[in-house]
């Protein structure tokens, strides 16, 4: 693919991923926000299946997964099997900026975060309103090759959909598409 994409981390929203109808009500928002992909991580217990449904009738894509260590050595059929029936190629075991130069044409997808500070506590912030050197991060990993932009916010200020928008307008606003 030669152009990247954006999608949401869920692990921000993991609050919201409880259960099947929570999944799917989360998926619905996502999406009104205005993103087309996202990457399933910290979802509560669900078919492969019907997560397959709930995604497809909101047109979303599963861009990645985060997957266990354990379960890619123990079960790595299963694993393998429900990525092809989602039509994702990507499951994610970390995720460090660090890399992003070192692994060119090797780093896919990349989690964007941001921090802030409030006095002398370090707090999460939405993309692009915190102190991330944002036009560094994002030129390294337009000459790593990047395919997926996955924003993340593991603790939000305010309500985590509106984190999630506000984290989307930014980086659309830097060029991120």
């Amino acid at each position: 693919m030669s152009t990247s994409q954006l999608a949401a981390q869920l692990y921000t929203l993991r609050d919201f991923t409880k259960t099947p109808s929570d999944i799917a009500q989360t998926m619905k928002k996502v999406k009104q926000l205005g993103y087309d992909a996202v990457q399933c991580s910290a979802l509560g217990p669900i078919d492969p299946h019907e997560l397959k449904e709930i995604v497809d009738g909101e047109g979303l894509t599963i861009c990645a997964t985060h997957t266990s260590y354990e379960r890619m050595r123990d079960e790595p059929q299963a694993v393998i099997d429900e990525h092809q029936l989602w039509g994702c190629k990507h499951a994610a075991i970390g995720d460090s900026a660090v890399w992003i130069r070192k692994l060119k044409g090797r780093a896919q997808i990349v989690h964007l975060k941001d921090m802030a500070m409030r006095g002398s506590t370090q707090l999460f912030a939405e993309v692009g309103e915190g102190n991330l050197n944002w036009p560094a991060i994002l030129d390294a990993c337009k000459e790593a090759g990047v395919e997926w932009y996955i924003i993340e916010q593991d603790t939000c200020q305010r309500d985590p959909f509106e984190s999630l928008g506000i984290s989307l307008r930014n980086l659309k606003a830097m060029g991120i598409q």
